[in-house]
C-alpha cells in the first residue's frame, strides 16, 4: 500500500489557504477532507462549517453535503427538513447525486410531503444523468406499480449501450463513477460480489468471460469511490484502505500485448493512463481517476 500522507498534507494546506481567501470549491474539498478524516482526524462538525461556507455561495456539492449532513446527523442535529432544504438547491443546480436524494426524500414523506410523482421526477433527472441508483430505484417505482420484476433497468440497457458507457467512462472526460458498471455485470452474472478483491483501496473483479471493448479483450474490472455515502450504499462493490484513495476510479485489466494495447487507446482518444495490472503480471490496466479527469 502507497503512503500518501504527505500528499493529503500538502493538498490540505493548498485547500485551506484557498478555503480561507473564500473560494467556494476550496471549501467543499476542505469539508470533505473533515468528513472523510482525510489527511485530518475526523471531524463532522468541522465538515459541516465548510460545507456551510461553500453552500452559502451557491456551491452545489457543499449544498449537498450540507444536506446529507443534516439528513445523518452528523455534525448538526438531524433535521429532515434543512436536508431538503439543501439537497434541493444542489439538485436544482443539475447534481444527480442531489437528484437521487431528493427523490428518496420525497419516496419516503422525509422532510418533505411523500410524493411519488415528485419521487419519480426527481430519480427520472438523476437516471438520465446516469445515475445507476436512481436508475435502480426509479426500475423499483416502476415495478411496483405494474408488477414488473425489479430488474426492469438492467433490460432498457443494452450489451452495446453499456460497452459505449464504458469506453466514455475510460476516455476520462469526466469524474469516473464505476457503480453502473458493476450493477449492470453483476445483473448479468458477469462479475460475483464472492470473487471481490480488495487492492490498494480498490475493489477488483474478474469478469466471467471477459469483454470486449473494439477488439481488444478485457479481463477484469476494478473500482473506487471516495464518497463514504456511496461505499455504504454498495459495500459490497467498495471498500477502502485505511488512509487510501480519495478519488474515484475505475479500470480494465488485459492480456492483450502492449503495443495493441497502445494502438487501441490511441484509436479511442483514451488518455496515456496504463498500469501494470494488478491481477495479471503480464496484463495491462486501462484506467481513469479523479486525478486523471480531462479538461471538457
Amino acid at each position: 500500500m502507497r503512503d500518501n500522507a504527505g500528499d493529503y498534507a500538502t493538498a490540505l494546506r493548498e485547500w485551506r489557504g484557498l478555503a480561507e481567501q473564500g473560494d467556494a470549491w476550496a471549501q467543499s474539498f476542505l469539508g470533505s477532507m473533515y468528513y472523510e478524516g482525510i489527511g485530518v482526524t475526523q471531524d463532522y462538525a468541522e465538515a459541516v462549517r465548510w460545507f456551510r461556507l461553500a453552500a452559502e455561495q451557491g456551491n452545489a456539492p457543499g449544498q449537498h453535503d450540507l444536506g446529507m449532513a443534516y439528513l445523518k446527523g452528523q455534525g448538526v442535529s438531524q433535521d429532515f427538513e434543512e436536508a431538503a432544504k439543501w439537497v434541493r438547491l444542489a439538485a436544482e443546480q443539475g447534481l444527480d447525486k442531489s437528484q437521487l436524494a431528493l427523490g428518496s426524500l420525497y419516496k419516503k414523506g422525509l422532510g418533505v410531503p411523500q410524493d411519488h410523482q415528485e419521487a419519480a421526477k426527481w430519480l427520472r433527472l438523476a437516471a438520465e444523468q446516469g445515475n445507476a441508483l436512481a436508475q435502480t430505484e426509479l426500475a423499483k417505482m416502476r415495478s411496483s406499480a405494474s408488477g414488473q420484476e425489479e430488474q426492469a433497468s438492467a433490460e432498457e440497457s443494452t450489451m452495446s449501450q453499456f460497452k459505449e458507457h464504458l469506453m466514455r467512462q475510460l476516455q476520462c472526460h469526466s469524474e469516473p463513477d464505476p457503480t453502473h458498471a458493476l450493477i449492470f455485470l453483476l445483473q448479468r452474472g458477469l462479475i460475483r460480489f464472492e470473487d471481490r478483491l480488495g487492492i490498494d483501496g480498490e475493489s477488483c473483479f474478474p469478469i466471467v468471460g471477459g469483454i470486449e471493448l473494439d477488439g481488444l479483450k478485457f479481463e477484469n474490472i476494478c473500482g473506487s469511490m471516495r464518497e463514504s455515502f456511496m461505499i455504504g450504499v454498495y459495500p459490497d462493490f467498495y471498500w477502502r484502505a485505511p488512509g487510501c484513495c480519495a478519488s474515484n476510479s475505475i479500470s480494465l485489466g488485459t492480456l492483450a500485448p502492449a503495443w495493441k494495447v497502445n494502438k487501441w487507446t490511441s484509436r479511442n482518444r483514451i488518455p496515456d493512463l496504463l498500469f501494470p495490472d494488478y491481477l495479471n503480471p503480464d496484463g495491462t490496466r486501462v484506467r481513469c481517476s479523479s486525478f486523471g479527469v480531462r479538461d471538457q
